[in-house]
């Protein structure tokens, strides 16, 4: 099956269903951040959170957690505090109206297909690799993101998903899953990867084929989205006409 990926929606639901409607034989994966945008109000988040309880449900979505989503899930359902630009208590409250533990379960913290790993920020080597091998596998990523989850139940920074980097202001040479910037996201050797997080006008790929590695980001608004095709090569989808 082909693969779309949709980047960042920040509320955009509408536009969001616009593009699946186009795409019905495509697996949808969306890279997250579905909640916050500049000057939003608790309605809109209430409204983003029915949307996102019925997305979840449908078998041809795969929903990816955003550095946005993951602090109305911590404040709902552990004993931790996190806090995002733009999160506000008020918008929490309207989230926790809608989104209960069994929906935050449903949403990945990355999909692997058709040769791409898709996450919302990016998988680095500082956090993700294994230490003997220096290689980046499932069976590393299961564990570290295990790790993280159990260091959340202790109340401890689940930092191979939250740490911020040097270039967005955290204190950290590489960022964690949520939050690595796109221009602090190495090419790894053997390894394509997807991701959106930093802001753009349009989608963008980098490539170096002597270590055959391509990283590509489509957080663009909804203004392009990313095919990812059965034989792994990609196709940036330009015209999306919302009328």
């Amino acid at each position: 099956m082909k693969i779309l990926v949709v980047g960042d929606i920040h509320n955009k639901v509408g536009r969001a269903e616009y593009i699946c409607s186009k795409f019905p034989d495509h697996l949808k994966v969306f890279v997250g951040d579905y909640f916050d945008d500049f000057g939003d109000t608790p309605a809109e988040a209430h409204q983003t959170a029915l949307w996102l309880k019925e997305s979840l449900k449908k078998d041809d979505r795969v929903h990816l957690m955003g550095n946005h989503d993951f602090p109305y899930y911590v404040n709902s359902c552990y004993n931790h505090r996190i806090f995002c630009s733009g999160f506000s208590t008020s918008k929490l409250l309207m989230v926790q109206e809608v989104l209960d533990k069994r929906d935050w379960n449903k949403i990945k913290y990355y999909h692997y297909g058709n040769g791409w790993y898709i996450s919302h920020a990016g998988f680095t080597l500082h956090w993700w690799a294994d230490p003997l091998s220096g290689l980046i596998t499932p069976e590393t990523i299961d564990k570290t993101i295990s790790k993280s989850l159990l260091d959340l139940d202790k109340g401890m920074e689940p930092l191979s998903l939250w740490a911020a980097d040097f270039f967005r202001g955290g204190r950290n040479h590489k960022g964690g899953l949520l939050w690595n910037d796109w221009l602090n996201l190495d090419l790894i050797p053997n390894f394509n990867q997807v991701v959106g997080h930093t802001p753009n006008n349009h989608i963008s790929v980098r490539k170096d084929e002597e270590i055959n590695a391509q990283k590509v980001l489509v957080d663009c608004w909804l203004k392009e989205v990313l095919e990812i095709n059965e034989d792994s090569s990609v196709t940036k989808i330009l015209d999306l006409d919302f009328g």
